[in-house]
């Protein structure tokens, strides 16, 4: 005799709620450790502008939209969980995030402005190796930033979460 298959718990996991709750105060913190994060570490620039106006505030709407419909939809199911795909491509969104606002570099156009964090903490011999992962972080970024919002659109697993 086999063993019976488990059925799905109706409580999340420690996991699956950090995730959900995590959800709203990363929506705000995100936007503002890109837009200002290198600067905390004596790193500015035009790059740290830029940010602050263009890719924080898009960065915002997005997770905004996001959270909001996810929350919507989570509390008409009956639930305080993200859907696995939600979950997984903010998980995606943070950390390429915190990589991107650790590993920025800038143009070098003014004082401390061709530095990252990154480099400000280990070396400018770093600034290459810096400004290569900032670029894969910032696709890796937008990636997952369009995959969060999509997946809290049209998820299938709405209908069946709860």
């Amino acid at each position: 005799m086999g063993t019976p298959l488990a059925l799905h718990s109706s409580r999340p996991t420690l996991f699956e709620a950090f995730w959900f709750v995590a959800s709203f105060p990363l929506a705000l913190f995100l936007p503002l450790w890109v837009a200002i994060g290198r600067g905390l570490f004596g790193s500015y620039g035009w790059y740290m502008l830029i940010t602050l106006i263009l890719i924080a505030p898009a960065l915002l709407l997005v997770q905004g939209a996001a959270v909001m419909t996810v929350t919507i939809r989570t509390f008409r199911a009956g639930r305080r969980e993200l859907p696995k795909g939600n979950r997984n491509s903010l998980i995606s969104l943070t950390l390429s995030s915190l990589i991107y606002g650790f590993t920025l570099v800038d143009f070098g156009d003014t004082p401390n402005s061709s530095r990252s964090a990154l480099t400000a903490l280990a070396g400018e011999h770093l600034n290459g190796v810096s400004a290569v992962i900032s670029l894969f972080a910032l696709l890796a970024m937008i990636g997952s930033a369009i995959a969060y919002l999509v997946t809290a659109i049209v998820d299938k697993s709405w209908r069946t979460i709860g």
